[in-house]
């Protein structure tokens, strides 16, 4: 299954050896500039000696690379990659109602203007 991304496919590429699931988009043309997605899921436990979170944690590495050589660089080369964690804990006994309120919070927050502007401008979100 494909995910689209502000049009960027990013293609199914499979699971790794320790279960987190890859999608890779390639529209770059060279490995260097091809972009990863991943996901895991970790169900939490609660035991009397110790109490360990469910998560869902998501990962997405946007390479920025040359594209034409330069004194600097050859094409193909990364000069830098931004990154985006999006992890959610749950407590073990969570409910599907919370899990569900906290998707639709997370939704609305990348939505507002404040989400925006610290992606766009880097500006601290304020009162």
């Amino acid at each position: 299954m494909a995910i689209t991304l502000n049009s960027v496919v990013y293609n199914w590429a499979g699971f790794d050896p320790s279960g987190t699931s890859r999608w890779t988009a390639t529209a770059g043309g060279v490995a260097s500039a091809f972009s990863n997605l991943t996901a895991r899921v970790t169900i939490g436990s609660q035991t009397s000696s110790e109490s360990r979170p469910s998560r869902a944690k998501w990962r997405l590495a946007v390479p920025v690379v040359a594209t034409e050589d330069s004194s600097c660089s050859c094409v193909g080369t990364v000069l830098r990659t931004a990154y985006a964690d999006i992890t959610a804990d749950f407590g073990a006994t969570s409910t599907a109602a919370e899990r569900a309120d906290m998707l639709a919070r997370i939704k609305a927050l990348v939505l507002t203007p404040e989400f925006a502007a610290s992606i766009n401008n880097l500006t601290q979100a304020s009162s």
